[in-house]
């Protein structure tokens, strides 16, 4: 649910992006990948006893514009990440604030999450990617 809020508060040109978009970074994976993975898991000794990750990472500029391109948007400013913080700070017991602090610490997030571990050791690639699977999902909310 809330990345059908994302692309539509970029859709009707009420994002904004905190800090530098360039070095945020979205993490998703897409399902079909999930159930690759798991295939790939399924009675193969090598993925017996073991955690894997299985992610796929954008930064936020190029997932925005790839939105953009999808389903329209306009021109999106750029807020210091301090001044959003403060503002953050004085309006959050405004009830229905659409920004709360998981949604804040999810648009200024820079980890990624690397799924080097299953690629080594089941060789496991995701087919469909977070691109094309996120071209997928905006078609399918027009």
């Amino acid at each position: 649910q809330s990345l059908t809020q994302l692309i539509e508060m970029i859709r009707r040109g009420m994002f904004l992006f905190i800090g530098a978009p360039q070095l945020c970074m979205m993490n998703y994976v897409h399902i079909d990948d999930v159930v690759d993975a798991i295939i790939a898991c399924m009675g193969n000794a090598s993925a017996a006893n073991e955690d894997f990750i299985v992610s796929d990472v954008i930064d936020q500029r190029s997932f925005v514009e790839l939105v953009k391109s999808e389903v329209g948007g306009g021109w999106i400013p750029i807020i210091p990440r301090f001044v959003v913080r403060i503002m953050f700070l004085i309006l959050r017991f405004i009830p229905k604030l659409p920004l709360s602090q998981g949604r804040l610490d999810a648009l200024t997030n820079t980890t990624i999450y690397s799924t080097k571990k299953i690629k080594d050791c089941l060789g496991f690639i995701p087919k469909t990617g977070v691109e094309d699977g996120l071209r997928q999902y905006c078609k399918h909310l027009k």
